[in-house]
């Protein structure tokens, strides 16, 4: 899946308030923050782009650290051994870009992303937006460039914004003058965000233009290889749509920690108060509102799990198979007392989820204790791909550890 080209700025001399270079701090960024997120890429290219200096004319230099690789020792040792050129003179962003493009119209049925970082604007008479614009037209192909300018010139960040707009990028800009470790992690947590995004969106839009084959299933049929490959990159795209869609959440509960963070939240000393009785008396009257609704649909199929008190299953209710007694489907239930549709999975809860996607189902009962209304999310994974249901409060909130919050948008 897709294939990813980091290119890294020459960033000659310029110091950070750590007395690091700002090519050092591209390398942090690349092994600690971009490749992790990309990891799932198939083909991962890493170039350094600079000019040489001259008395003549400066020569400009588009150099692979490694081409073809995956995220693994050897494209870490890579990036970490890229060392700083000297006698450089230049940043010659429309070769690093053509370079790309060139050798990504090699991949047309790919997920294509190029993500650049700079600190610089184009040397000489070059307009890298217009040459990539052009390039990406002549080749054919469509490509997502992102680029994270660090402290640009208001004209190169406008410049940087407007290509990254036309490919349906994203730009993201870092100030060395307030550098710190934590700082930079969170400017790129919306990043690498865009990235997963970008591609799910891709996987999905793929499936949904798909056409079905209608399939005669009987004893004698035996599967054709396009059948067996058809479903082998079905499970394939299954399975990186649950890993993309883990590290989103993992990403929107990193950024509201580092959020709580900068809000001088002290995480040892911070109590979130809970009323159990009342919690219990909200769960009890939603899950029995919910079995009254489940028991005539799936008759003596359905079991509630809670039904003598809490199990200390993952789920509240479970649907049986009619013919062998395996499970059908998970059903968890969320209550409320109030209509905000907001609810809460432990990390049990979410580990379920991702290991039965295609069967869990959640009922959220609003009112639960006065005039209870429920909504089916019939599918979980798919209300969260299509955005009816979002990781995260849409108010300021404090929650306890190991929970994962949910807004329901519809």
């Amino acid at each position: 899946m897709g294939d990813c080209k980091g290119i890294i700025e020459n960033y000659k001399d310029y110091l950070l308030p750590d007395g690091s270079t700002r090519l050092e701090l591209a390398k942090k960024i690349l092994l600690s923050e971009i490749i992790p997120t990309i990891d799932y890429a198939s083909n991962i290219t890493v170039s350094l782009f600079y000019s040489l200096e001259s008395t003549e004319k400066p020569r400009e230099i588009v150099q692979p650290i490694l081409h073809k690789g995956k995220n693994d020792e050897q494209l870490k040792n890579a990036i970490k051994g890229i060392a700083i050129p000297h006698e450089t003179g230049g940043t010659p962003i429309t070769d690093a870009l053509l370079n790309c493009i060139n050798r990504l119209k090699n991949y047309s049925d790919s997920d294509r992303k190029i993500i650049l970082i700079t600190d610089g604007e184009e040397t000489g008479k070059k307009d890298y937006k217009i040459a990539a614009k052009n390039a990406l037209k002549v080749s054919g192909i469509s490509c997502n460039i992102f680029i994270v300018g660090i402290s640009l010139k208001p004209e190169a960040r406008i410049k940087a914004e407007s290509l990254v707009k036309e490919t349906k990028g994203e730009y993201f800009h870092l100030e060395t003058s307030n550098y710190n470790k934590t700082t930079i992690q969170n400017k790129l947590i919306p990043l690498k965000s865009a990235l997963i995004v970008d591609t799910v969106n891709k996987i999905t839009s793929t499936k949904i233009e798909e056409p079905k084959v209608e399939i005669n299933k009987t004893h004698d049929e035996k599967s054709t290889p396009e059948k067996i490959t058809a479903l082998e990159q079905n499970v394939s795209d299954n399975n990186k749509l649950l890993n993309l869609i883990s590290k989103q959440v993992s990403l929107i509960q990193s950024g509201i920690s580092k959020q709580n963070e900068e809000d001088d939240f002290d995480d040892e000393n911070l109590i979130v108060r809970e009323n159990r009785q009342l919690n219990e008396k909200v769960r009890k009257a939603s899950e029995t509102y919910l079995f009254g609704l489940l028991k005539k649909k799936f008759g003596e199929r359905i079991q509630w799990m809670n039904e003598n008190g809490e199990s200390g299953e993952s789920y509240d209710f479970k649907v049986l198979d009619s013919i062998d007694n395996s499970i059908e489907y998970y059903i968890e239930c969320k209550g409320t007392i109030g209509k905000e549709k907001v609810f809460y999975m432990t990390k049990n809860e979410w580990s379920l989820f991702l290991k039965n996607s295609s069967k869990y189902q959640v009922y959220f009962i609003s009112d639960a204790l006065l005039n209870p209304k429920e909504i089916k999310i019939d599918n979980l994974m798919n209300w969260i791909l299509t955005e009816k249901v979002v990781p995260y409060p849409t108010r300021n909130r404090k929650q306890k550890a190991e929970r994962i919050i949910f807004t329901i948008i519809e």
